[in-house]
């Protein structure tokens, strides 16, 4: 299935879309920490998100002292070393995927708006900063900008977009598919048993047996349960539990539930609802019968779960030749090389 998907993504991109195969660069330029394609990563931009990475490090770690910009450690400081290359490399990988994503979108004609990204960037912030004073206290706290903030909603864009394009050419579920997937997991779409139930739960024995002899003597079911009943989920339905399944209980309320007979108060029995002690009193009010599913009946549930794992398969595809092809067109200097480096070591 999955290979099939593969396939059919990139005969669908290769149909539709024209896109040229990434040139790898000659060679870094000197004010720059890497080249994806021909567009440098200058040593500007990532110091800017150095900065911003080693704020939000000491916002979580007061203690950790690491210098703001990379390379400031003094040399007797080992620790301070290890740290910032941990930032070093998560700040070039940020920064080389962003460049990725934006080389990949503008060849598939992904272009968000300004007026897309503003509208964004204000739900986000009503999401997590409610208050604007608060906002404005993030931003003094983590060395972020509002133009880095417009940025990384900007790549969020992108990248929606091009996951959305890549699921929308998976393969369409043929119906082999779904019969195939029936006839292998077919006992998936049947239904077992159901007891809709009502039941008394009472602290005691000695109350349960009190709410049996109120039954058995003609008194409503909901007159008992406002009387005797300690839960307060059915107290104010008439007891009602409905579309309970064998195996769902406690052994004991289990056997007593699926051999009771129909409109027959039964107990008492151990309450199997929860860590809760007690004793229970029941009676069953509707059986519904088990059913087995036929093609038919199972097959949107089918080809919605198979369509589900065709985007999904194709959208792995996508990735894992994304950064194939990005990975290689990726350059960088000595002392910045990440796994995301074409140079890098294997």
């Amino acid at each position: 299935m999955r290979t099939t998907a593969g396939r059919s993504l990139l005969a669908a991109l290769a149909a539709v879309l024209f896109i040229p195969a990434v040139q790898a660069p000659a060679q870094v330029p000197p004010d720059a920490v890497a080249v994806v394609g021909t567009q440098p990563l200058t040593r500007a931009t990532f110091d800017h998100w150095f900065r911003v990475a080693a704020i939000s490090l000491h916002s979580f770690r007061p203690k950790l002292r690491v210098p703001h910009r990379y390379g400031a450690c003094p040399p007797h400081r080992h620790a301070c070393r290890v740290t910032q290359r941990a930032l070093r490399d998560e700040t070039m990988q940020f920064l080389i995927n962003a460049l990725w994503i934006e080389g990949e979108a503008a060849p598939r004609g992904i272009h968000p708006t300004d007026a897309e990204v503003e509208k964004q960037f204000e739900r986000t912030r009503r999401e997590s900063f409610p208050r604007r004073k608060d906002f404005r206290k993030f931003l003094r706290q983590s060395g972020m900008t509002l133009a880095d903030l417009h940025y990384r909603i900007r790549l969020q864009l992108l990248s929606d977009g091009l996951r959305r394009q890549a699921m929308a050419s998976a393969a369409p579920v043929t119906d082999d598919e779904v019969a195939a997937y029936f006839a292998a997991h077919h006992k998936r779409f049947d239904e077992p048993e159901r007891r809709d139930v009502r039941i008394v739960f009472t602290r005691t024995r000695r109350q349960a047996l009190r709410a049996l002899k109120l039954l058995r003597g003609g008194i409503s079911w909901r007159r008992v349960v406002r009387l005797l009943s300690i839960d307060f989920a059915t107290r104010s339905n008439g007891g009602w539990r409905r579309r309970i399944m064998s195996g769902t209980m406690g052994a004991a309320f289990d056997r007593a539930l699926f051999r009771a007979p129909l409109h027959r108060p039964r107990g008492p029995v151990k309450n199997p609802f929860g860590p809760s002690s007690g004793y229970v009193v029941f009676e069953v009010g509707r059986i519904r019968p088990a059913r087995h599913a036929t093609l038919p009946q199972a097959a949107p549930a089918i080809r919605k779960l198979v369509a589900s794992q065709h985007r999904a398969a194709a959208l792995d595809d996508f990735v894992t030749d994304f950064q194939q092809r990005w990975r290689l067109a990726t350059v960088c200097r000595s002392g910045f090389i990440t796994l995301d480096c074409g140079n890098a070591k294997p």
